[in-house]
């Protein structure tokens, strides 16, 4: 994450809250972007109350190497928006992908990190992402299911990350329904209404598949679930035979794949094997952001960079 930061600030937090926060955002990979001569005030509040090895971290420039692709894709916040506990705990608790299960999900997408750090267009961004979740500073957090999102969400806000949940997780949805329509989801509707202030009847794609979400980060997969982005080769290979299923796109896309085929999530990572860009590209939806198109999982992975 971007913090921006102003002398007037400093100067009410004073020289050692200054140096912890700097040195937080130091070891947290996180960046600050200070106005007028502010950088100069935590310099010397470093100097003076920061140990050896975060001194020797600060001559490195990492929080203030600001490239224009990271301003435009990290969290920006502003550190007056924020106390100062709330901005420590901003810059050191772990960002956390809440998903129904972490054991089945969770390699599949550190699968689409590993893929896509080598997608021309957002490479450095799907870098940080996975030194993020080899360090730990993004983690995926088990629901045990779907109807335990909002306990989960609702509790973090309240206990361990109060006041500062939306910053800090992603929930991830997938779409269990037999096609693409907002009404078949009337059931979630509980759980729309914290995410993003609207319900099932009032939801569109413009809602999820965009990088400017008005309350939580979240993302519900635009197929039916996270099976449905492997193609037929991939199963074929694992043993499940496919020559019974959908030939049309759209309804191959709502298939429930563990019905009647021997499939079961806790083969999901199996079908990760020899995966490549192309093959979770193929027959994809692309979205429009800022002037041009992305595709689903590359908007997908751009939303976790946002966590970060």
């Amino acid at each position: 994450m971007i913090i921006c930061i102003d002398k007037d600030y400093l100067n009410t937090i004073g020289e050692v809250k200054a140096s912890q926060l700097y040195c937080e955002a130091l070891e947290n990979e996180h960046f600050f972007d200070g106005k007028g001569d502010s950088m100069d005030v935590i310099r010397d509040s470093v100097e003076k109350h920061a140990s050896s090895y975060q001194k020797e971290l600060m001559k490195t420039g990492k929080t203030i190497s600001l490239t224009g692709k990271l301003r435009k894709f990290l969290t920006t916040l502003k550190a007056s928006d924020f106390s100062f506990d709330d901005l420590v705990r901003i810059l050191n608790k772990p960002s956390k992908v809440l998903v129904e299960n972490s054991v089945y999900e969770g390699p599949v997408y550190d699968n689409m990190i590993q893929i896509y750090e080598r997608d021309p267009s957002f490479r450095n961004l799907y870098l940080k992402l996975k030194e993020a979740r080899k360090t730990g500073r993004l983690e995926y957090g088990h629901s045990g299911g779907f109807g335990n999102f909002l306990g989960l969400l609702e509790q973090a806000d309240a206990e361990g990350y109060r006041g500062i949940a939306k910053y800090k997780f992603c929930t991830v949805i997938d779409r269990d329904a037999d096609g693409p329509e907002y009404t078949r989801l009337s059931t979630r509707d509980t759980l729309f209404k914290f995410l993003s202030g609207k319900d099932s009847s009032q939801l569109g794609d413009d809602d999820i598949y965009t990088l400017k979400q008005s309350k939580y980060i979240w993302h519900m997969w635009y197929k039916r679930e996270i099976e449905n982005y492997f193609p037929d080769e991939q199963y074929e290979r694992i043993g499940v035979h496919t020559n019974r299923w959908p030939a049309i796109p759209i309804d191959r896309n709502y298939k429930k794949i563990s019905k009647g085929t021997g499939f079961s999530k806790d083969k999901l990572k199996d079908l990760t094997k020899g995966m490549s860009r192309e093959l979770y590209e193929a027959g994809l939806q692309s979205f429009y952001h800022q002037g041009g198109r992305v595709s689903e999982i590359q908007l997908f992975l751009l939303k976790l960079v946002k966590l970060i």
